[in-house]
This record gives structure tokens, sequence and C-alpha cells, in this order.
């Protein structure tokens, strides 16, 4: 399916940021029309995140790389509690899901 209509996007390694442009983030009517992005990286190397919001016990540091420059900008720029996409990160055997209720802080 085209990326703007499909509810499971699979993106894998990613060299920019332009897919998330068109991911579908769901309506104030139907946010749960919001897709759910997959995309391959490396967890627990490059730069710290911080992760706060529900389903995060206060904050968690998380070093993510392999995410193409601007990426969490783009995934800023396309929410709108409750709009939005959810987010699985996968690291070989290792998965980190980001809810589109998430704050993430570069840091």
């Amino acid at each position: 399916a085209d990326i703007a209509a499909a509810d499971h996007v699979f993106l894998g390694a990613m060299a920019d940021v332009t897919s998330l442009e068109a991911v579908a983030t769901g309506s104030d009517l139907y946010p749960d029309a919001g897709a759910t992005v997959v995309v391959r990286c490396r967890i627990g190397e490059g730069a710290n995140v911080c992760l706060s919001g529900p389903g995060v016990d206060g904050t968690l540091t998380v070093q993510i790389a392999g995410l193409p420059g601007g990426f969490w900008a783009a995934r800023a720029a396309r929410l709108r509690y409750p709009t939005g996409f959810d987010l699985f990160l996968v690291d070989g055997q290792t998965v980190l899901g980001i809810p589109r209720s998430t704050e993430v802080k570069e840091l």
C-alpha cells in the first residue's frame, strides 16, 4: 500500500525523514487511524534521547543511533496528541516502543 494509506509502515533503515511526512496520523475523531511505524536503528549507542510522558515511569534516557538527522523533529512535527503515529525502533532482537503520547527530547 501507499505509505499514506498503510496502517503499518516498515521503513527499515532510513536515509532521510521524507517518508515520515506521508505517514497517517489519524484525525481528532479517529486518532486510532494513525499508523504504526517500524524503523531499524542501533539501540545502546549514539546520541542520548530522553523519553517522558504516559507509559514512562518518570523519564528514561536511551542511546539511539542510525536514524537520519532531523528524525525526532520530523516526528514531533507530525504529532498533535491524540493524533500521530506509534513508533517501534528495532535493533536485532531488541525492540523499543514509543507511543505517540511519549515526548522525546534530544540530549
